[in-house]
């Protein structure tokens, strides 16, 4: 027989609202005990976020947040179990992760993995935002204040809080309360005191990813056609205009039937936009890319790469290519290690991208990028950096801005700034390491934390020593 939860979620003309409903239900129990800990006995810590959807970004930072509680912690100290939309996690990325599968009606789902856990950490980059899906928010909202309720570590870890709507910044203000928001910028920290919000000044944790090493990128491009001495620029491009994802259970029962509505289906029962408006916005946007990306190639005389960082980003992929006369080799997330995509970002002469983490995976190299805004994000990734690294994605004129942004942009003037704003991240890397151990000393006074003699972040990948040095 199917649950309450499920008949008025199927039926319901706001599905994500149920979804929301049901997640708060959850987040605001009181009389939840937590689940118990014998002295000595490990962590059972849930990894809220939407592991399993082929995005580069955020596998690099959920990775790289396993390995640095593990070693913050000690890794006979932790466990970890992730939310997940597939069963299997990348094992190279997630050794000893276990998945759970995001199958059936969610929240009944996450209830029983919080009740499971000792402490909960959001792992998604935009942690707190309506750009890409209400019901992702709600989720990591909802397991934090579920923990922080019961008195558990609850962190959003790395986080970035931006725009609301109206009835999701009311979720998240009473639904997160207690949780402290280690956030990744200022401005992210002071929205989440706007809130109401404990906060920690912090970074992304994707920065001291390391990737495959150059070798690998170089035989990776070789055998795409490059020659081993022409530049290379490379292009990152998404659909900026079709999210948010919403739940439409009535058109995945459809598509199962019939197929229609494939083409905009990102995962489970969630749904790209299909607005005519956004649609040709979008044509209008793969054309500027096109017309800016082939002019760079002709006036470089450089081999075009096109990097698709998440797998939702392959449609944009495929139409970039088909605009460009002298097509372009294509590196796709899903086809792909993560760290062999990061490598071949970084032996670029010039990145050009929408993507957050193609911009902070090129920055170690010392590659010139360009970031393209539809949000918030890579404006905060930006700032500070001279003018022209950020433009708006819906610019009529993109392609000239481009094209004029590239011309402008000094190599040594480049690596100095990412210099000055690695060096920044690691420190906020720091403040996140002693209150990740201070958090978790609280709840836990037993655990034997492990010595940190080479720093809170340890040894730096090579490509960061290099840029430090």
């Amino acid at each position: 027989m199917l649950s309450r939860g499920i008949v008025s979620f199927v039926t319901s003309r706001d599905p994500d609202a149920v979804l929301m409903e049901h997640l708060s239900a959850m987040s605001l129990r009181q009389d939840r005990a937590p689940s118990p800990r014998a002295p000595g006995q490990p962590l059972e810590v849930l990894l809220s976020g939407y592991f399993g959807a082929g995005n580069t970004g955020s596998e690099m930072r959920a990775s790289e947040i396993v390995r640095h509680m593990r070693r913050l912690l000690g890794p006979d100290n932790v466990a970890f179990s992730a939310l997940s939309l597939t069963n299997d996690l990348p094992r190279d990325l997630f050794p000893g992760v276990r998945a759970c599968t995001l199958s059936g009606f969610y929240p009944d789902v996450v209830a029983a993995e919080i009740a499971k856990c000792h402490a909960v950490v959001a792992c998604e980059g935009s942690t707190f935002k309506s750009t890409f899906s209400e019901v992702l928010t709600a989720l990591m909202a909802g397991t934090l204040g579920a923990a922080a309720r019961a008195e558990q570590p609850a962190i959003a870890y790395g986080a970035e809080v931006g725009t609301l709507t109206p009835r999701l910044e009311a979720y998240v203000r009473d639904n997160a309360r207690g949780a402290l928001i280690m956030a990744r910028n200022q401005a992210s920290v002071e929205r989440a005191e706007a809130l109401g919000l404990r906060t920690l000044s912090g970074a992304d944790t994707a920065w001291t990813f390391t990737s495959s090493p150059p070798e690998v990128a170089r035989q990776w491009l070789a055998r795409a056609g490059w020659n081993g001495v022409d530049p290379i620029v490379v292009f990152c491009p998404v659909n900026p205009f079709w999210w948010p994802v919403r739940a439409e259970p009535a058109t995945f029962a459809a598509m199962q039937r019939t197929g229609q509505g494939r083409d905009r289906h990102y995962g489970a029962v969630f749904f790209h936009s299909n607005d005519e408006i956004a649609s040709a916005r979008y044509g209008v946007f793969i054309r500027q890319l096109a017309d800016a990306f082939e002019r760079l190639r002709v006036a470089r005389n450089a081999f075009p790469v096109v990097i698709g960082m998440d797998r939702v980003d392959a449609a944009a992929c495929a139409d970039l290519i088909a605009r460009m006369p002298f097509g372009a080799a294509v590196f796709r997330s899903g086809e792909h290690d993560v760290g062999d995509l990061i490598a071949i970002l970084r032996q670029a002469d010039l990145v050009v991208s929408a993507r957050f983490h193609a911009l902070v995976g090129a920055m170690p190299s010392g590659a010139p990028s360009i970031g393209l805004a539809f949000d918030e994000r890579v404006g905060n990734l930006m700032r500070g950096a001279e003018p022209g690294r950020a433009l708006a994605a819906d610019a009529p004129d993109l392609a000239d801005q481009i094209v004029a942004a590239a011309g402008r942009l000094d190599p040594d003037v480049v690596r100095a700034e990412a210099r000055a704003r690695i060096g920044a991240e690691l420190d906020g890397m720091a403040r996140m390491a002693h209150g990740l151990r201070a958090e978790f000393g609280r709840f836990a006074p037993d655990l034997s934390l492990p010595d940190l003699h080479d720093g809170p972040v340890g040894a730096l990948p090579l490509d960061i020593q290099r840029i430090l040095a």
